[in-house]
């Protein structure tokens, strides 16, 4: 047994008591999320055998290791991992898996790893010794020109990784860190403008699978495709979803909610819908029909649809979706249970002062009273990001932060996320550019590429998502 506590992990994973340990960073730590610590555990001594370590097959940087130990009465375990036995990140252990199975993601391609596994008995812990394992290639084909710039602000960047696709311009789904290095790759199929450009990409809810879906920018009846990927590229499943188009969000039962025609009614033609499936793509249902919404509101009339919704969002502290429409130039929050609570912007939206805008689509309600969105600006002027501070007692909003990226315009698609540490993350989509800025609206850096889709931030890639 040890003379003494065991030193605690930092925010991102790092052993505190390392000398020379490297800074923590968001990738694979779950300090802050329920999950185990070395904080004031006492070593033991005890036997952990590696039964498997090796990249994946499918995903060559996902790490897959498997043991086995002695230590009695294990009730949760954890690997650490990083470029050197600092061990920057860290992977929770899954007790029920076959011989304690578990992936080490976020790391980068043809490089070395050192890990050691900790299993904790109450107030033990007790250690493996270092261990290595060597990534390799990802596949051919995905993502290779990302290119990363900095700008004037000397701001920190936001640690952790970038969710995102190829976008109308390929099949890919990926995810970079914050230096701006590939993680990880796969690619669902065909890719293009149309039926099967891959907008969006999420991690489900216990950050065991990937899901991607394609555009079917119409909602075309009989078109429309939702992906669910295992994180190592172990297995994939497709699930067809009849007039579903653009967006989805994640659940809290591992499933998804996504924008379909499907299930709603209008003057003619149908409007657009949130519906729901769960983790094995069953259980298909109505959450609610947006025309009970947007009856009222008039909208471009010239257009061949009734409605377009093109982007919804899930907020935990809220247990709301929100929707882009882009027809009406609305926002429309509606409850998990499906009650409508506001409609912001439009002819006759519920909010006065600064709702006028013109096209938008990726947005983040960041709390009950602060409302983040992409305005496209389909007139072609220069995209930005748009803040509202929303007054729910006096229903007013006021503008309080606007980013442009000089004259650079998207008119399809578009993203904003506020990120945990105040930045601000900007996609503007077609043009193949994401820009990180300060909480002043001054560029911290930015990816560029072909393309991207809709984007999302993880500070790590276990567990559930940040909101």
């Amino acid at each position: 047994m040890g003379t003494g506590a065991v030193p605690g992990m930092g925010t991102g994973g790092t052993p505190t008591g390392n000398t020379g340990g490297a800074p923590p960073v968001g990738g694979g730590g779950i300090s802050g999320t329920g999950g185990t610590t070395t904080e004031g555990k006492m070593e033991v001594t005890c036997s952990i055998n590696v039964l498997r370590s090796e990249p994946s097959t499918n995903i060559a940087t996902v790490g897959i290791v498997e043991f086995g130990t002695d230590l009695q009465g294990v009730d949760s375990a954890v690997v650490q991992f990083g470029p050197t036995e600092n061990y920057i990140y860290e992977a929770p252990v899954d007790l029920t898996e076959p011989n304690y199975r578990t992936l080490l993601l976020g790391m980068t391609q043809n490089a070395t790893y050192h890990y050691r596994i900790a299993v904790f008995a109450g107030n033990n812990v007790c250690f493996s010794a270092d261990q290595t394992i060597q990534t390799g290639n990802l596949p051919n084909g995905g993502p290779s020109n990302l290119t990363s710039q900095p700008g004037p602000s000397t701001a920190p960047v936001a640690e952790g990784f970038i969710v995102t696709t190829t976008g109308l311009q390929g099949s890919w789904v990926y995810i970079v860190n914050h230096e701006g290095q590939l993680v990880w790759a796969y690619s669902v199929g065909q890719g293009g403008f149309g039926f099967t450009g891959i907008t969006r990409a999420r991690m489900s809810w216990d950050g065991k699978h990937m899901w991607a879906r394609d555009l079917n920018v119409s909602g075309t009846n009989g078109q429309g495709t939702i992906y669910k990927i295992a994180m190592d590229g172990s297995t994939s499943e497709t699930f067809r979803l009849s007039t579903s188009h653009h967006d989805f969000t994640v659940t809290k039962d591992n499933g998804v909610a996504y924008l379909a025609k499907e299930g709603s009614t209008g003057t003619n033609s149908p409007c657009d819908a949130i519906r729901k499936i769960d983790a094995n793509g069953e259980q298909n249902t109505l959450v609610y029909d947006l025309w009970n919404a947007l009856s009222s509101f008039d909208y471009q009339s010239q257009l061949s649809e009734l409605c377009h919704a093109n982007a919804i969002q899930y907020s935990e502290s809220e247990d709301s979706f929100t929707v882009s429409e882009l027809y009406r130039d609305v926002i429309i929050k509606v409850s998990a249970s499906g009650q409508l609570d506001w409609v912001i912007g439009g002819s006759h939206g519920d909010f006065t002062g600064d709702v006028s805008w013109n096209a938008q689509h990726g947005h983040h309600l960041i709390g009950p009273d602060r409302l983040l969105f992409f305005n496209n600006n389909s007139n072609g002027q220069a995209s930005r990001a748009i803040e509202l501070q929303l007054n729910l007692s006096a229903m007013t909003a006021q503008q309080t932060f606007n980013y442009a990226s000089g004259n650079t315009h998207t008119g399809q698609l578009g993203d904003v996320q506020r990120l945990p540490n105040g930045n601000t993350l900007v996609t503007f989509s077609i043009v193949g550019k994401i820009d990180e800025v300060d909480p002043n609206g001054q560029l911290i850096r930015s990816f560029s590429t072909n393309a991207f889709g809709y984007t999302n931030f993880r500070p790590t890639l276990y567990g559930p998502p940040v909101r």
